[in-house]
């Protein structure tokens, strides 16, 4: 794709319901001139190039809360600066996950601890640092 960056490519799909393109994580492969993504089903795709956020202000985080019992396989953070680091904390403090955002400001967490297992049903807190800024937010997982 000429005149774009194509390690900021990345996939959506289109939601009737909102009317909007939603991103999915992607993995570009500007070498192998491909984007790869997964979805849990069909619809209409395209490809789009992301502009990375200069702060992590614009932070959004889909599904929220995230019900794996309903279906919802990963929650996904996107409008983040590139390479920002995301950390999730339990109630208690202790780290449950750290996750880093890709060229194109999204990052994936896939309900799973540091050890590999679910994470437990309840509020986890996190934060999102990058060279520019910081940002918090809040998570819930219902199991």
């Amino acid at each position: 794709m000429a005149g774009h960056d194509e390690s900021r490519l990345f996939i959506a799909r289109y939601d009737p319901a909102s009317a909007a393109w939603v991103p999915l994580f992607s993995v570009p492969s500007p070498a192998e001139n491909k984007v790869t993504a997964q979805t849990s089903h069909l619809s209409l795709f395209q490809v789009m190039e992301s502009v990375p956020q200069p702060a992590p202000s614009a932070l959004h985080i889909y599904p929220n809360p995230f019900y794996p019992a309903k279906g919802h396989t990963q929650v996904n953070f996107t409008g983040l600066p590139a390479q920002a680091v995301i950390r999730l904390y339990s109630i208690s403090g202790e780290l449950v996950r750290e996750l880093t955002a890709n060229t194109a400001g999204m990052a994936v967490w896939d309900g799973r601890n540091r050890a590999g297992k679910k994470a437990a049903s309840g509020i986890y807190l996190g934060s999102v640092k990058s060279p520019v800024g910081k940002a918090s937010f809040k998570l819930a997982v219902i199991r």
